[in-house]
């Protein structure tokens, strides 16, 4: 049964019709390539708005951030020598915190038409924002062994993954550095996070939590066709743009382990390899609500079934506005009588939340505590209840 008109997306990679299989010792992950960084400068400069505008001169600005390790093209400024358009960044405000430093949002600038000496007359607003992680290498090498994100693999991962131009994916724009700062320059989402959307309307209706549903998938779909798993899917990190969903924070991220038909480990998906299973990761790996009960129990995981979990989780919440549980471990009677005792339908009548029959036959066989009889992907994308074509297309981004 094809999904591809249901999801509006390309084919499915054949592995996400394979189950969860203990036939091989589990392995570990394979690596990301080094991350591409280019060498960084923080200048100051003067701005102008956008052409559109009349270029009216904005002013003389700080924190405006350049590549340096390139020469303009001599035949047009505008360009470097390898061909590619020169960008600049200005770095505007703080959006918010994080563990090595914090997210800022970035106008796009580019160079405005040099003066007659061929000279750099400043730059001009594109209209288009950025965000720009910045993150400090001091706190990179005194965290770099005791936290499990990593923010050099989280580059590496989006670049990798920003391949796929996919727009389900946060696309990598690119990555400079000077002595004190890495500056990972990303493309911005105007929606926030998925999360404050539900928290907004205290829950989904299931035609809406179907749309939002199947954005999931298709990012979901990414990452399986990629041989990558997330290891931290949640609402909080969906980002919404416009009417979109992207998934982000790579920096939990794995290449999947495959076993070729000569038995040699290999990264990538082809046919006729045979996914692994990941070496137990430690309880550290995304949020508590998230966490399948095998990352809890810090057992050996199966990377696809972990993600899929998660976003049983995710529809959870957003058809009720709570989670399911605390903690997916047995001491949590929720989780016991949900995912365990496979009761959830009546759990749900018990809190007076119950969504239809068919959601909550999804929600069972997504959310069961024995990965091996978990959902695949391309058996969550043919459910009935996730081809239903009663579904509540968001106006912008809500």
């Amino acid at each position: 049964m094809s999904t591809f008109s249901t999801l509006g997306t390309p084919p499915l990679s054949p592995h996400s019709s394979h189950p969860y299989s203990s036939l091989h010792p589990p392995a570990s992950s394979i690596g990301f390539s080094q991350p591409s960084i280019s060498s960084g400068l923080r200048i100051r400069h003067t701005i102008y708005d956008t052409p559109q505008r009349g270029s009216t001169l904005i002013g003389l600005k700080d924190n405006i951030l350049v590549r340096n390790d390139l020469q303009p093209s001599p035949s047009n400024p505008r360009y470097y020598e390898d061909g590619t358009e020169i960008f600049a960044y200005w770095i505007y405000k703080k959006l918010k915190k994080a563990i090595y430093g914090g997210v800022y949002l970035a106008y796009e600038l580019r160079v405005k038409v040099p003066n007659e000496k061929g000279e750099n007359g400043g730059y001009e607003l594109t209209g288009n924002y950025v965000a720009i992680k910045k993150i400090e290498w001091g706190k990179v090498r005194s965290l770099s062994n005791r936290l499990i994100e990593d923010p050099l693999k989280e580059i590496s991962c989006t670049q990798f993954l920003t391949t796929s131009g996919s727009p389900h994916i946060l696309k990598a724009l690119v990555a400079l550095s000077d002595e004190k700062y890495l500056y990972s320059v990303l493309s911005y989402c105007n929606g926030g996070e998925l999360f404050d959307h539900v928290e907004k309307s205290g829950r989904f209706s299931e035609p809406l939590a179907r749309y939002w549903f199947k954005e999931i998938l298709k990012g979901i779909q990414v990452l399986q066709t990629l041989g990558v798993c997330h290891r931290d899917m949640s609402l909080e990190n969906m980002m919404v743009h416009n009417s979109s969903a992207l998934i982000i924070d790579m920096g939990m991220c794995l290449r999947i382990p495959y076993l070729d038909s000569g038995g040699n480990i290999v990264s990538g998906v082809s046919s006729g390899a045979v996914r692994r299973c990941l070496l137990k990761a430690g309880r550290g790996c995304g949020k508590p609500n998230y966490m399948s009960p095998e990352i809890v129990a810090e057992k050996p995981f199966d990377g696809f079934s972990i993600d899929l979990w998660a976003c049983g989780v995710m529809l959870f919440i957003m058809v009720t506005g709570v989670p399911p549980f605390d903690r997916a471990q047995p001491q949590d009677p929720r989780f016991q009588m949900s995912a365990i005792n496979r009761q959830l339908s009546q759990m749900l009548t018990n809190w007076n939340m119950a969504p239809s029959d068919t959601c909550m036959d999804l929600l069972q066989r997504m959310l069961v505590a024995n990965p091996a009889e978990r959902l695949t992907l391309e058996e969550v994308c043919n459910h009935p209840w996730t081809r239903d074509s009663n579904v509540s297309v968001p106006r912008h981004g809500t």
